[in-house]
Parts: C-alpha cells; structure tokens; sequence
C-alpha cells in the first residue's frame, strides 16, 4: 500500500523552500512548503492569488489571518480550508500584506 502522506512530505521538501509562518497562538517558527505567486494575476486575470502548499501537520495552528513571511515578501492566511485526509497536506490561499 502507498502511504501517501509520506510521499506528499518528500514532495514538499524537495521543492518546498523555508517559510516563516506565525500563529497567533504561539512564536514564529519555520517551516518548509511550497509557494506559488499568483501568476494568473501577472497576466491580469483575477481570482487566483498566491497560495502556500505544506503539510497540514506543519500549519494545524493556523488561522485566517495569521503572518506568513516568504524571502522578503509577507502575507497573511485568507482562510483555512480542509486538508486532504489521505495524503495530509494543504493548500493555504495568501493575501499580500
């Protein structure tokens, strides 16, 4: 049987890169995810924005509106939507700060 999970964590660390995330129910930490820009945004469509891909075990504590600090460039959370139950990981939509 595939575990899934494990795949999905070895996914995120190969092309994930470190990420400041800050709950508010607790210090800043870093952790690795993957974050995609809004590229759709670039060539001027709307409705897509950046977005933080991890493994939802590494953001369980956030919540909307929580800081997200990439390289240089901060966030904060949008919303927490559910994580996926076979393969443990999130898609956490940003909004520039």
């Amino acid at each position: 049987m595939v575990d899934f999970a494990a795949h999905m964590a070895r996914l995120i660390a190969r092309a994930g890169q470190p990420v400041t995330v800050t709950p508010s129910t607790g210090p800043a930490r870093e952790i690795i995810a993957v974050f995609a820009a809004a590229p759709a945004e670039s060539l001027g469509m709307s409705g897509f924005g950046p977005s933080l891909h991890a493994m939802s075990a590494d953001v369980s504590d956030l919540v909307a509106g929580n800081a997200v600090t990439v390289g240089g460039s901060h966030y904060t959370v949008a919303n927490v939507p559910a994580a996926d139950p076979v393969s443990g990981d999130i898609t956490l939509p940003l909004e520039a700060v």
